[in-house]
């Protein structure tokens, strides 16, 4: 199978136990090889992420190939080889959160696991929220706080706010 976008495998019997379902993503050009797993695939610019529930998925590409074990996930970027089996973040925590003051508004970094996503009042982060550069809220600034949400593929959030620095 081959998809573009977000698809979600949930396990159900083989009756044959040398079945697969594998799936190509035509974003990273990544291909999963699923044996009753249940696991979450999401394309993300250039890169597929892959969140793995239950089961062991297989990726390959670019002539490698990466076994991910439940409670993982990887990313694979286009052109590259797939990239390290990561922990999934259960509290979806987020950390070295720095939050300054300037003249144009409030700038605003912190480190997230990579295979969540962020919004800091309600705007998608990708990348800045990791901590590599720095995002910039400019004023006027709703309210009296900064509101940073982490999510995961899988839908579960959490907000965090922070007060504005003076």
């Amino acid at each position: 199978i081959s998809y573009q976008g977000a698809i979600n495998i949930t396990p159900v019997p083989f009756l044959c136990p040398f079945s697969i379902l594998q799936i190509i993503s035509l974003r990273s050009g990544g291909s999963y090889t699923f044996r009753g797993t249940n696991a979450w695939i999401e394309d993300d610019g250039d890169s597929t992420k892959l969140i793995v529930e239950h089961g062991l998925v297989e990726v390959s590409a670019q002539g490698s190939t990466v076994s991910v074990p439940t409670g993982y996930g990887n990313i694979t970027k286009e052109g590259e080889a797939p990239g390290p089996a990561i922990a999934l973040d259960g509290d979806l925590s987020l950390k070295n959160v720095r939050i300054v003051r300037s003249a144009l508004g409030v700038e605003v970094s912190a480190k997230i696991n990579p295979l969540n996503n962020a919004l800091i009042q309600g705007d998608a982060i990708t990348g800045a929220i990791r901590g590599d550069q720095k995002t910039l809220i400019q004023f006027p600034i709703v309210g009296n706080s900064v509101q940073i949400e982490v999510r995961n593929p899988q839908g579960k959030r959490r907000v965090y706010p922070y007060p504005l620095p003076r």
